[in-house]
């Protein structure tokens, strides 16, 4: 997950990003609201088209793997991102992850307090000779071994049928 957001703050995020701290009331909480509402008057769903109905009405809906491109963001950040235990700081005991841009680069730091700025000093997680521009070059999708594609195939028959 860090990785992937030092990604879009270098690299996707407007200049003009603005961090909200706390609970805010922004346009998705006016609309998770509104699909909650309507939820709770429906007795049984029975379908999970139903579900898509239903935010349809107030939200676009996107479909992964055809609106949205699903890519392997753990295996690439791993390959550019230090191990979490040779981070500068320690990451259980860190109740904020604070991005901000560097030059070339974002920089994380770890706070264990809420409202303190003075824990730690912002740093790359990059390893060695690693810059974040090379995880551009991703994977589309994530590869499913047959294994599992067997076991998923067993359920459904199971559930559905052989048709």
């Amino acid at each position: 997950m860090v990785g992937m957001l030092n990604y879009w703050l270098q690299y996707e995020a407007p200049p003009n990003i603005e961090l909200v701290v706390g609970y805010s009331y922004i346009p998705p909480d006016h609309v998770f609201g509104q699909i909650e509402k309507r939820y709770n008057k429906i007795p049984e769903v029975v379908h999970p088209k139903e579900y898509i109905d239903i935010i349809k009405e107030f939200a676009k809906v996107y479909k992964i793997g055809n609106d949205v491109v699903v890519k392997d963001w753990r295996s690439e950040a791993q390959k550019v991102l230090k191990q979490q235990g040779f981070w500068h700081f320690k990451f259980q005991p860190s109740k904020r992850i604070v991005l901000s841009k560097g030059k070339n680069i974002p920089l994380v730091r770890g706070e264990p307090f809420y409202r303190n700025d003075i824990f730690c000093i912002p740093k790359s997680l990059c390893k060695r000779g690693k810059f974040l521009f090379q995880m551009s070059r991703l994977q589309h999708g994530v590869p499913i071994d047959n294994d599992k594609k067997r076991n998923i195939t067993k359920l459904l028959e199971k559930h559905n049928g052989k048709e």
